[in-house]
C-alpha cells in the first residue's frame, strides 16, 4: 500500500528538479580543476566565465528542454564530484541534437553541432576523482 504514495512523492521531486536550473557550486569545480592541472589564475577565471556563460544560457533556454532530458542531465551533471553548468548544457544539447537527427532536422556531418551551440563555452578536461 505504501508504494503508490512513494511513487507520487518521487515524481513530484523529479518535476521540481526539472522546473528550474539547479544551483551548482562551479567555483569549487573550477578551483579543484585548476589545482589538479596546475592552471594559472587566468585559467581559473576562464573556467568561472565558462560556467557563468553556460548558466546564463541554460536559464534562457531551460523551458525549451523536455522534462525527461532535464531530469537525466541534472542527475548526471550535478551528482558527481565536480558539478558543472557546462556539463549540464552539453548533456542537454546532445539530447536536443539526437532528437533533431532522428527527425532529419540536422546535418550529421563530421563536426556537426546543434544549431544553438555556444562557441563561447569551451569544453574542459575533467579529472574526476572521488
Amino acid at each position: 500500500m505504501m508504494l503508490l504514495p512513494a511513487v507520487f512523492l518521487q515524481s513530484h521531486l523529479l518535476m521540481t528538479v526539472a522546473d528550474r536550473v539547479p544551483q551548482v557550486d562551479y567555483v569549487k569545480t573550477c578551483r579543484v580543476e585548476s589545482k589538479d592541472t596546475g592552471a594559472s589564475d587566468q585559467d581559473f577565471g576562464a573556467c568561472q566565465r565558462d560556467e557563468e556563460a553556460a548558466r546564463d544560457k541554460l536559464s534562457k533556454q531551460w523551458a525549451t528542454y523536455s522534462s525527461t532530458d532535464k531530469a537525466n542531465c541534472v542527475s548526471s551533471a550535478t551528482a558527481g564530484y565536480l558539478p558543472s553548468y557546462v556539463e549540464l548544457m552539453t548533456c542537454l544539447e546532445m539530447y536536443s541534437f539526437l532528437k533533431q537527427s532522428r527527425t532529419g532536422k540536422t546535418d550529421l556531418g563530421v563536426g556537426a553541432m546543434p544549431s544553438d551551440a555556444s562557441a563561447s563555452v569551451r569544453p574542459r578536461r575533467r579529472n574526476r576523482q572521488h
